[in-house]
């Protein structure tokens, strides 16, 4: 994914703070904020307005990132921010959230076994339900 993709994906995601921000610790997610705050202010004022708004535009994101992206320093700070925050995530896979799943046979997980623990969250039902009328499977393999 392009660098601006992913700032955009970052950055609309704790600005919002949606579940995908709830995986990375408070006070980053904090840190991060002030910091987007503080470029995207930079010689545009009327822009508290819209990081103060309930939901932040994908298009204003995208393009306040083209803009900035070009000055190096910024481009540093963004490379080294977007680093950290795989750092700071939650290492999932497999995770059906708030999902109400019917049918005959239902799998959940990979196919084969995954032999790289690396996940810290996986093969996880949150909310909803499962009504299996038949096999029914959690997990690899």
């Amino acid at each position: 994914m392009p660098i601006l993709e992913t700032a955009t994906a970052f950055i609309l995601n704790i600005l919002s703070k949606n579940k995908e921000a709830q995986k990375f610790e408070t006070d980053f997610v904090d840190a991060s904020v002030r910091w987007v705050r503080s470029w995207f202010l930079k010689g545009d004022a009327s822009a508290k307005y819209v990081l103060d708004a309930a939901e932040v535009p994908p298009e204003f994101v995208q393009t306040k990132l083209e803009q900035l992206v070009q000055n190096p320093e910024f481009k540093i700070e963004l490379e080294d921010r977007l680093k950290k925050s795989k750092k700071h995530s939650i290492k999932e896979k497999n995770i059906a959230r708030d999902t109400h799943i019917k049918g005959k046979n239902v799998h959940i997980g990979d196919i084969a076994p995954d032999d790289d623990d690396h996940w810290e969250r996986k093969n996880i039902i949150e909310g909803g339900s499962v009504e299996a009328d038949g096999d029914f499977h959690l997990g690899d393999g």
